[in-house]
């Protein structure tokens, strides 16, 4: 995922990781009752996460 400046693409990869990760996850079960992602889920996040950028 491309964005077109570098501070989006800083906000967005934070709060994508926030959300994966497994504070979010606890948090988003206490809020919404809803099941953490799996460790593969997470893993595969997490890649795609790391792919965030700027575009060129």
């Amino acid at each position: 995922m491309q964005h077109e400046d570098q501070l989006t693409a800083e906000l967005v990869a934070d709060f994508m990781t926030y959300v994966t990760s497994e504070e979010g996850q606890a948090a988003a079960a206490e809020v919404a009752g809803s099941a953490p992602v799996s460790d593969a889920l997470r893993e595969q996040a997490r890649t795609a996460i790391d792919a965030i950028g700027t575009a060129p």
